[in-house]
């Protein structure tokens, strides 16, 4: 029987979220084991972070950034970045359609 994923009302925020914590985990060149040792958890929690089946708060979060020695600072203006990325990037393909004042598309 196939899974029926829920989405939240920020399932883009957490999708952007759950790439970044992969991102950042593998540009630092550490495993899902390594982090998950810093943590006191299992690789498998790191694993369901990653794949955005556990959401995380923002303590965790916290803990997830130490575990991979970058600073939640650093980490909180990436993500803001990659949102407003994202963002402009749906944006961008309906302000492309609006007729100019000429009345051309």
């Amino acid at each position: 029987m196939d899974k029926v994923k829920q989405k939240s009302i920020y399932s883009r925020e957490a999708e952007t979220l759950k790439d970044l914590l992969k991102r950042v985990r593998k540009e630092r060149k550490l495993t899902q084991i390594e982090v998950a040792k810093r943590l006191g958890r299992t690789q498998s929690y790191v694993s369901k972070v990653e794949q955005g089946e556990i959401m995380i708060d923002a303590v965790v979060l916290f803990l997830l950034c130490r575990a991979m020695e970058m600073p939640f600072g650093e980490f909180a203006s990436r993500f803001e970045a990659e949102w407003e990325r994202q963002t402009l990037k749906q944006i961008e393909p309906a302000t492309n359609s609006v007729p100019s004042s000429d009345g051309q598309a």
